[in-house]
């Protein structure tokens, strides 16, 4: 009888109300003017994307206006209101809710004594509770005397209480909370802590959003020791192959000199601390692109003091060693060309400070790679004005020396190649002419030039009073050996190999310049195998890489390093890094890199072991691992990290040691935690029997939809005694 009922009442409405689009289905309905209608027992009511369901139903067609009670609940796209009474109006889509619950996608959640619904999409709230936690009892809440929410806009209140659990935490008179994924402009949550050298700190961040295809955010970092540190960062795609990223901090403040007791003698001392980052990549047309590569520092200690306060994305120097590049790139068919300046700003620190200095006024080069002619063709040409600068200053002596050289380089390289299939695999030779002549010296110092060398009509060494002309060649033969197979049951095993010959003939180029690329080439007569192996199957894989080189130019120790390298997953949860070369002559590695990491049910463990002799840090070993024990409530961490310099590969790494303990609390809306970090930089005994121990207690707190923020609460420097530390 219900339904029967029901479909009636269904298709008197769709006729009756067609104008108003409501249609109401219920157990009963009553009527007795046809303009007023009392529905009781399931009641539901349609209007468009909106369904109200209650006990009870009070309709007044010609009004619009209908009264609901007992259970009642109103849903609508991404939002939903339960309550106890609701009056609302079809026409205007407004109305009260009392002793109302409200969720708004996607995890948004609000009581509230009356709710007031003024608009399609916006409501005021009066004594009123918001959470992004599910349940009766919130893990955290905000109360406010009164709110507004704005669906896909912001959710703002007064007179606001922060709550734990039951708990009170903090108040504020105002606040403004986004309930939208869209971007849209306001403060962030700020960055507040302690460290020795700054002090207490806050960092207040307001996020500007210019338009849908850029924003800005401005940051300022208030101390209680230091000036202000400024910063900016702006991002912008304007297409879907560009894209723009700047960022800049500034700071009111002396720049770093090496000797603080003078300021004669050492580096000349400037006002104003800064940092420049800029990586932007540019479409201007189909064929004309710009790309900007930017880092620059004010003084060499400006990372090492304000990096911690850093709001750049995705930045990071380890070498003290800045790139800056600016191209402007136009490729046709034939030519790729472009217009450059270069420049690179290095520091060098030991017993002397050394500040070098290299750029390239704008010059252009053209270059292509063609393939469609018979024989394939890599061209290059550039024509760079160089300036090259040293300052060194002397801590033993108190004395500083300027160096400085200018001169114009022309470069050219013509490279001839073909790959050539043969039954058994690929023989690609290739041959490669090299043309260089430097002039126009300018310096404040006695050159020393290098000697006019002849190997050959085809590679020599010219030099007169103002000019060296070099001519040199490689030539390259390679054959690739074609795929070597068999299917086991199970998985599949690959081998390629592949044979290679590259000669370069000797020309003597000592005291020639080696400032920018190919300013030396070296001389090489080489052989070389390689020999690759790849297992594969439906739950791991396996790649095994062994290379050996002979070089024939030296009078001994011929072979080159053996380089061999070994990659493993494993759908389980493990991966392997091998990566070694080594000396047979020193019986030792010249280079090591290897890289693990394990999920074994609660515990990841993680490892890293890097050796690099060549390198030209002053840490050449580094050894790091992690361990992390995680649950669905905690993640508990411990991580090292040690690096130092060693003659020779060791297991020891202890002039400097990172610990870090980590412990978060993981609920479904909010997490908390903390972090203890202790930093040893462990001095030369010859200098100090003392090192200079950083300790840093971090906290982290988030709370879904509102983000996560972690910032230093403290920061001390102490002195230990360097036996405390073997």
């Amino acid at each position: 009888m219900k339904v029967i009922l029901s479909i009636m009442i269904v298709c008197l409405c769709m006729a009756s109300y067609a104008a108003e689009n409501v249609t109401i289905e219920a157990d009963k309905v009553d009527s007795s003017d046809q303009n007023f209608y009392h529905a009781t027992g399931n009641v539901k009511v349609f209007q468009g994307e909106r369904t109200l369901t209650s006990d009870d139903l009070l309709y007044y067609k010609d009004r619009g206006y209908m009264e609901a009670t007992g259970n009642v609940r109103m849903t609508e796209a991404d939002e939903t209101v339960d309550c106890q009474r609701m009056e609302y109006d079809t026409q205007t889509e407004t109305g009260k809710f009392y002793q109302a619950d409200a969720f708004v996608q996607p995890y948004n959640w609000f009581k509230a004594d009356e709710v007031h619904k003024t608009g399609k999409n916006s409501y005021k709230l009066y004594d009123t509770t918001f959470t992004t936690c599910s349940g009766d009892d919130p893990a955290w809440s905000l109360s406010a005397s009164s709110a507004k929410i704005d669906v896909g806009g912001y959710f703002s209140a007064f007179n606001v209480a922060g709550w734990a659990k039951s708990v009170p935490v903090f108040y504020s008179p105002y606040i403004i909370y986004p309930i939208k994924s869209e971007r849209e402009t306001g403060f962030l949550v700020p960055k507040l802590g302690y460290s020795s050298t700054l002090g207490a700190f806050i960092q207040p961040k307001f996020f500007y959003n210019i338009d849908v295809d850029k924003d800005t955010t401005f940051a300022a970092t208030l101390s209680q020791n230091e000036n202000t540190l400024y910063a900016n960062e702006f991002r912008m795609k304007p297409s879907t192959n560009s894209n723009i990223y700047n960022y800049f901090e500034y700071v009111a403040k002396d720049r770093k000199s090496p000797s603080e007791e003078t300021q004669v003698t050492g580096p000349e001392r400037e006002s104003g601390r800064f940092f420049i980052y800029n990586k932007s990549n540019i479409a201007i047309t189909d064929k004309l692109r710009l790309k900007i590569d930017l880092e620059a520092v004010s003084d060499y200690s400006y990372q090492d003091d304000y990096e911690d306060y850093s709001i750049a994305q995705n930045y990071d120097n380890e070498d003290e060693t800045y790139y800056n590049s600016v191209q402007l790139l136009y490729n046709t068919k034939y030519s790729d060309m472009t217009l450059k300046y270069n420049d690179i700003m290095s520091y060098t620190i030991t017993s002397t400070y050394l500040k070098e200095h290299t750029y390239l006024r704008p010059s252009i080069s053209a270059e292509k790679d063609i393939s469609f002619a018979p024989v394939n063709v890599r061209y290059y040409a550039a024509h760079d004005e160089v300036r090259n600068t040293k300052f060194i200053y002397n801590y033993a002596t108190d004395t500083n020396e300027h160096k400085k050289l200018d001169y114009t380089r022309d470069h050219a390289t013509l490279m001839f190649y073909k790959p050539i299939p043969v039954y058994v695999g690929t023989f690609t030779p290739s041959v490669k002419g090299y043309y260089t002549r430097w002039y126009d010296f300018d310096s404040n110092y006695e050159m020393e030039m290098p000697n006019t060398d002849r190997h050959s009509g085809l590679a020599y060494l010219d030099v007169d009073d103002n000019s060296i002309t070099r001519r040199m060649y490689t030539i390259d033969y390679s054959f690739a050996f074609a795929e070597i197979f068999k299917n086991y049951n199970g998985f599949r095993h690959s081998i390629y190999n592949t044979l290679r010959y590259v000669q370069t003939p000797d020309v003597d180029q000592t005291n020639l310049f080696d400032y920018i690329d190919q300013d030396i080439i070296e001389e090489t007569r080489n052989y070389s195998y390689s020999l690759k192996n790849y297992f594969k199957a439906p739950d791991w894989m396996l790649k095994l890489e062994n290379v050996q080189g002979y070089e024939m130019t030296r009078q001994d120790h011929r072979y080159e390093p053996l380089v061999t390298k070994m990659e493993l997953y494993t759908t389980g949860g493990f991966y392997s890094y091998f990566e070694h070369e080594y000396n047979y002559y020193e019986k030792d590695a010249d280079f090591l890199l290897t890289r693990l990491s394990l999920s074994a049910g609660k515990f990841i463990i993680s490892g890293k072991f890097a050796y690099d002799k060549e390198t030209s840090d002053d840490k050449n070993t580094t050894i790091q691992g992690t361990v992390t024990y995680t649950t669905p409530k905690y993640d508990l961490s411990y991580s090292r990290t040690s690096s130092g310099w060693n003659n020779k590969l060791s297991w020891k790494a202890g002039s400097s040691v990172d610990d870090s303990v980590n412990l978060l609390y993981k609920s479904e809306c909010w997490e908390a935690g903390v972090s203890y970090k202790r930093k040893t930089e462990i001095k030369d005994v010859t200098v100090s029997n003392e090192s200079d121990v950083e300790h840093i207690v971090m906290l982290t707190l988030g709370l879904r939809g509102l983000g996560k923020y972690t910032s230093s609460v403290y920061t001390a420097t102490t002195s230990e005694n360097g036996d405390n530390n073997e």
